[in-house]
């Protein structure tokens, strides 16, 4: 909780913000705000409820102080900490796919901590590797910062990134090696599970864009759609 004005020294009574006048004072009237002072009286530590971006943000006061002015995320001392431990509360989700529990970090991708991560299907192929190799340092030169997976099952994989946050998971396999156009990929994205067949020579640009903040369901319309048997619920 970010310290102001308003902290009062020990033993001293708390000292309250200044009032807010015209449309800000009228709005705190018909409001109920925690001020942010850290005397015994105040609910330190209890739940309490904010919005962001229209959603509830359940929370507790201890994460940010309120004044006049609207709420104040804290940033001194403990403050970027607790900062986080909101953003993540925010993005926690849970879902079941194909009647597995699922847990995942819907974080948006522009502050996803990976902006993607690379799986070859199989490593008994080398083409496969080979691929996956290549699509990996691709997509690092581009200036995407990309995690590289080829340890157990597919669904396992696709579970270590779900939980992690990373927004989208690419995978080598045969069927975009043997045809007889260009080398592709598929893409899934992380909170819907869908996926989409991408040229390899053109991923990193599509990913940046994704990045970036276009839309998935716009690249779904723009390439082949990978049909699963997936459900999401």
């Amino acid at each position: 909780m970010s310290r102001d004005s308003s902290v009062s020294s020990v033993g001293e009574p708390p000292r309250q913000p200044p009032r807010a006048s015209g449309e800000a004072g009228a709005a705190t009237e018909s409001t109920h705000v925690y001020a942010g002072n850290r005397d015994s009286g105040m609910p330190v530590g209890e739940a309490c409820s904010v919005t962001v971006d229209d959603e509830p943000l359940d929370c507790r006061y201890d994460l940010f102080s309120a004044s006049p002015s609207g709420f104040e995320w804290g940033y001194g001392g403990s403050g970027p900490a607790q900062l986080a431990i909101a953003i993540l509360a925010h993005a926690y989700d849970e879902d079941l796919i194909d009647g597995e529990e699922r847990t995942y970090l819907s974080l948006e991708p522009e502050i996803a901590p990976q902006d993607a991560a690379v799986f070859p299907l199989v490593t008994n192929d080398d083409r496969l590797v080979d691929l996956a190799d290549r699509v990996a340092a691709d997509l690092r030169a581009a200036g995407l910062a990309v995690a590289y997976d080829d340890s157990g099952s597919i669904g396992r994989r696709y579970r270590r990134q779900d939980e992690v946050g990373t927004p989208f998971c690419v995978t080598v396999d045969r069927d975009g090696i043997e045809g007889d156009g260009p080398d592709t990929v598929t893409v899934r994205e992380r909170d819907s599970a869908a996926q989409v067949r991408v040229p390899a020579d053109e991923l990193a640009g599509e990913l940046a864009a994704l990045r970036a903040g276009d839309s998935f369901d716009a690249l779904l319309e723009r390439y082949e759609t990978v049909e699963t048997d997936v459900e999401t619920n």
